[in-house]
C-alpha cells in the first residue's frame, strides 16, 4: 500500500525523515495490528516495524505517566487534607502495632503503599506527601533529620485538633515505655521472659582466626541460657544461637539485641532469620 499522506509539513525533512514520519504515523493508526500487516502496508521490513511500534508504546506510556501527575498538580490538596491524612496514619499505627509493647511506627512509605493509604495514592505521590508533612510540622520516628528540621522551622501552624491527637499520642508512647522500663527490671522479671543475644571475638583462646562467642543471656537471673563459636559475626550464627535456646527452654517473650547489621541488616535478612524457625 502506497503512502499518500499530505507532505506539506514535512516540507524541511528529508525523503528518509518524511518517509519515516509517515510510517511512525500508520503504525500509530494500526499499532493493534500484526507486524505483517503493518509491514505490508508501511513496505518496512519486520524489525524496523517491531522496533517502531516499541518506539510508539514507549512514548504513550510517557505521556500517560505524565498526564496523571499534572493531573495530580492539579487536584491541590489542603492542609486540613494533609491532616486528616496524618491522623489516619497515626489511627493505622495504633491499630496495627501494640502501642503498649512497642514505640514503634509504621514507616510512612509502608502505609502510603498498603490499603490503608490506597485513597491518597490516587491524589499525591509519596515524595510530596513526606513534603507536605514535614511542611506542617508532622513527622515521625523514621523521617530524616532534613526533614525533622523543616518541621521544627516550618512557619506553617496544624490546626488545634491535630495538635492536641499529636501530643496526647507521644504522651502515651513515653508514659507506655516507662511502663515497660519499670516491668522489665530484673526484679519484675521471671526467668526465661526476655533473652539478651550478641556476639563478640573471643580475647582468652588462642587461635590462628579469630573466633565470635554467640551468647544467650537470661536478663532476670543473669544465667548464660547457650554459646555458640563461629569465624564471622553472621545471620546464620545468631540462627543457631537461637535455635539452641529454644529447643533447650523453649520461647522467651522478647529477644533483645543491638542493631547491628548482621542481625537487622535489611527486611531480607529478617525474613531469612524467621523462616528458618518455621
Amino acid at each position: 500500500m502506497k503512502i499518500t499522506h499530505n507532505l506539506f509539513k514535512y516540507k524541511n525533512l528529508t525523503k528518509f525523515e518524511i518517509k519515516k514520519q509517515q510510517s511512525l504515523k500508520l503504525i500509530a493508526e494500526n499499532i493493534e495490528k500484526s507486524l505483517s500487516y503493518l509491514s505490508l502496508i508501511t513496505n518496512l521490513s519486520l524489525s524496523t516495524v517491531k522496533r517502531y511500534k516499541k518506539l510508539l508504546k514507549a512514548k504513550k506510556k510517557l505521556l500517560s505517566h505524565i498526564k496523571i501527575n499534572i493531573i495530580k498538580e492539579i487536584t491541590k490538596i489542603t492542609d486540613a487534607e494533609i491532616e486528616l491524612v496524618f491522623k489516619n496514619y497515626l489511627e493505622t499505627c495504633q491499630f496495627i502495632l501494640n502501642r503498649d509493647l512497642t514505640n514503634n511506627q509504621l514507616s510512612i512509605k509502608t502505609y502510603f503503599n498498603s490499603e490503608y493509604g490506597s485513597f491518597i495514592r490516587e491524589k499525591i505521590s509519596y515524595k510530596t506527601l513526606v513534603k507536605r508533612f514535614n511542611q506542617l510540622g508532622l513527622f515521625n520516628i523514621h523521617t530524616t533529620k532534613r526533614g525533622r528540621r523543616v518541621a521544627r522551622l516550618s512557619k506553617k501552624k496544624t490546626s488545634e485538633d491535630i495538635t492536641l491527637i499529636l501530643k496526647n499520642y507521644y504522651q502515651q508512647i513515653k508514659q507506655n515505655e516507662k511502663q515497660r522500663q519499670v516491668l522489665n527490671l530484673k526484679k519484675n522479671l521471671k526467668f526465661g521472659e526476655i533473652v539478651e543475644i550478641d556476639a563478640q571475638l573471643e580475647p582468652y583462646l588462642k587461635n590462628d582466626k579469630p573466633l565470635y562467642l554467640y551468647h544467650a543471656i537470661d536478663v532476670a537471673t543473669g544465667t548464660l541460657l547457650a554459646a555458640w563459636f563461629e569465624e564471622q559475626e553472621t545471620t546464620l550464627g545468631y540462627q543457631r544461637l537461637l535455635e539452641i535456646v529454644f529447643k533447650k527452654y523453649g520461647f522467651p517473650k522478647k529477644i533483645y539485641t543491638d542493631k547491628r547489621r548482621s542481625f537487622w541488616g535489611s527486611e531480607n535478612t529478617q525474613n531469612s532469620l524467621w523462616k528458618s524457625f518455621k
